[in-house]
């Protein structure tokens, strides 16, 4: 049966009944969107933040790299973290960071690039980090599932998860488009200093909020390892 649904493809009833009958698969799904909200605002807004308020593009080519290397120091250091620290503790205390790195990142993006950078790579650090361990908190859910009714629900569990990072894909685009608006942004035109300011503010404190969410929902998830 399981299988069957994993080739029919996730379905939003699914979704829905995993959240209603399944306390941390809910949680859970709130990391889920703060991880894929956050990711989709912050890659929008820092083409529009290099291009147009610092006016350096080739500093922006810099920071791709960055966040590649990030990437692999994350994924080199996440098993060692989980030898000491359960999966929603990593969550909670990666969210938590990150709302602290997004201070940093305001504080210094317009008046000191270099540093602001700084303080994004360190987010972008504790966002690959939740990326992972997201993963392997869905499949625990799944496995709590299964304990509690004794019916196998990896293939629903799963394929909901995906469901909540397409619902967020479908969210980001209309925020981005009320903050262009908002702002008073004209494709072609020069930035004047506060449609620069409102740029820097959706690039750090959007994905604040997002992260201060999402790092409760990780503190009271009570799914231990």
């Amino acid at each position: 049966e399981q299988k069957a649904k994993m080739k029919k493809g996730p379905s939003i009833i699914d979704l829905f009944k995993n959240i209603g009958t399944n306390a941390p698969f809910g949680l859970t799904a709130v990391n889920q969107f703060g991880f894929s909200f956050c990711a989709t605002i912050r890659s929008t807004f820092y083409v529009y933040y290099y291009n147009n308020v610092i006016q350096n593009p080739s500093l922006y080519a810099v920071h791709l790299s960055l966040a590649g290397i990030m990437g692999i120091l994350a994924t080199l250091a996440l098993p060692q973290i989980a030898k000491v620290l359960e999966n929603r503790k990593i969550a909670a205390y990666s969210f938590s960071a990150q709302v602290l790195f997004t201070i940093g990142m305001r504080l210094f993006m317009v008046s000191n690039p270099v540093l602001g950078m700084v303080f994004s790579m360190a987010f972008e650090f504790c966002s690959i980090t939740n990326g992972s361990i997201i993963a392997s908190m869905f499949q625990d859910t799944a496995v709590y599932a299964e304990w509690k009714t004794g019916v196998s629900s990896m293939g629903s569990i799963i394929g909901s998860s995906q469901i909540i990072g397409a619902i967020s894909q479908l969210i980001c685009p209309s925020l981005i488009a009320y903050v262009l608006t908002s702002s008073g942004y004209v494709a072609g035109e020069a930035v004047s200093a506060a449609t620069g300011t409102s740029f820097v503010n959706a690039l750090c404190f959007i994905p604040m909020a997002i992260c201060a969410i999402a790092a409760v929902a990780a503190f009271v998830n009570p799914l231990s390892n």
